[in-house]
């Protein structure tokens, strides 16, 4: 887990990028405006889907 800060300074340098995969367990720890803009996958029954 990142501090507020380090975690602000990851979304910065990630929001720049052209690729990046990022995995956790808590959205809520990150801005609204992040979440909206990054495709979503998730794990369910050990098969890999795209969606909310």
């Amino acid at each position: 887990e990142l501090d507020p800060q380090r975690r602000a300074d990851l979304l910065e340098r990630l929001a720049q990028a052209e690729q990046a995969l990022l995995t956790t367990t808590d959205l809520d720890l990150f801005t609204p405006n992040f979440v909206q803009s990054a495709q979503h996958w998730h794990i369910h029954g050990g098969a890999l889907h795209l969606g909310d």
